[in-house]
């Protein structure tokens, strides 16, 4: 019974830290959140790699969702 309550204490702090970032995020924020250096992400969105992102006009955004599945995607248990 104690490993559900902390299961269920651990989801509740993720969603209270994902709640607390906010839902667009910079190039300089993107790279912070997932620690690429924002000239990988700059040249990955001028050869189609990478995350996705949204335009507006020069504006470039990051969805954390966006991120944190891609990250995720790249998950490996061993080399």
């Amino acid at each position: 019974m104690d490993d559900v309550i902390e299961r269920l204490e651990r989801i509740e702090r993720l969603l209270a830290e994902q709640a607390a970032q906010p839902r667009y995020l910079d190039t300089r924020q993107a790279s912070e959140l997932t620690g690429i250096a924002t000239v990988t992400l700059e040249r990955w969105r001028v050869d189609g790699e990478g995350p996705p992102y949204v335009k507006l006009g020069r504006l470039v955004k990051y969805r954390t969702t966006d991120l944190h599945e891609f990250m995720g995607a790249r998950l490996f248990g061993s080399t």
